[in-house]
């Protein structure tokens, strides 16, 4: 039977023990007639009867001792001491379904876990969303898209990539053209350079080198025999940055290979 008090504060439950003497007892405790532990929080909240007449606290018995009425008179055999304990019901660790609230542990969900928006901890800035077709968008991850002017000569050290079309975190420095690595992870890195070529003096060479602050840590080559007209070199990989990492693109060789807009590409973007 549920009782509501005044205190403690919530649901509450009520408990009943019987205990039946078999002579000289003072104190009760432990497991009553029906095998039932006499449990209590608060002596405060405890009633004692014998043989149906109610005792009073303090003065007949006590609750100094934990979970035991104690200071009894020696009962008699046969004596039945009624003991009803009142306390507040609780779901221990419940998290609010109309307020919400935090899991400090994790979620198991076994049959499946529906959810459009993921947020960071303060709950301000969104990191996932899912769309009804199961489609994963991530908008705060770094990600950039660089790429020089038309006609720009890649031999500028380091190349020109003055423009963006993706920035997201605005790692991205368009004056000194270089990526500063905002958060540590591992990140796809991509450059693809697209050129005209001016000029067809035989066996002009170009090397273009990705570094790590001033580490190359990955580079592309190209050679000809000579002549005028649109090369490519392409490389990318996954690369372990750290934060505040600067990433850029420089060449040497090949005074006469320019810019073919949009083709001269300096890209990334952070994997986990």
């Amino acid at each position: 039977m549920a009782y509501i008090g005044k205190s403690p504060t919530g649901t509450g439950v009520r408990s009943r023990y019987y205990f039946t003497a078999s002579g000289g007892e003072t104190s009760l405790s432990g497991a009553d007639d029906s095998s039932n532990t006499l449990v209590f929080s608060d002596g405060n909240y405890v009633d004692v009867s014998l043989n149906g007449i109610a005792l009073v606290a303090g003065t007949d018995y006590n609750t100094s001792t934990a979970n035991t009425i104690a200071g009894l008179s020696a009962l008699s055999a046969s004596d039945i001491v009624e003991i009803v304990v009142y306390d507040i019901f609780t779901v221990a660790d419940t998290v609010s379904a109309k307020d919400g609230g935090t899991f400090s542990g994790g979620v198991t969900a076994s049959g499946g876990l529906n959810v459009g928006t993921i947020k960071e901890a303060t709950g301000t800035t969104t990191a996932i969303t899912i769309d009804s077709s199961g489609r994963v968008f991530k908008p705060a991850t770094p990600a950039f898209h660089a790429y020089a002017n038309d006609g720009a000569y890649i031999t500028t050290t380091p190349v020109q990539f003055d423009n963006t079309t993706i920035n997201v975190g605005n790692a991205f420095d368009t004056t000194n053209y270089k990526y500063v690595v905002p958060v540590t992870g591992n990140y796809f890195i991509s450059v693809h350079l697209g050129l005209a070529r001016d000029d067809a003096s035989d066996g002009e060479s170009l090397n273009v080198e990705l570094l790590k602050d001033s580490t190359r840590i990955q580079r592309g080559y190209f050679e000809e025999p000579g002549s005028t007209g649109y090369v490519n070199i392409s490389f990318s990989a996954i690369h372990a940055l750290t934060a505040g990492d600067e990433l850029t693109v420089v060449a040497a060789g090949g005074v006469d290979y320019f810019a073919a807009a949009p083709d001269a590409i300096f890209s990334g973007y952070l994997i986990g």
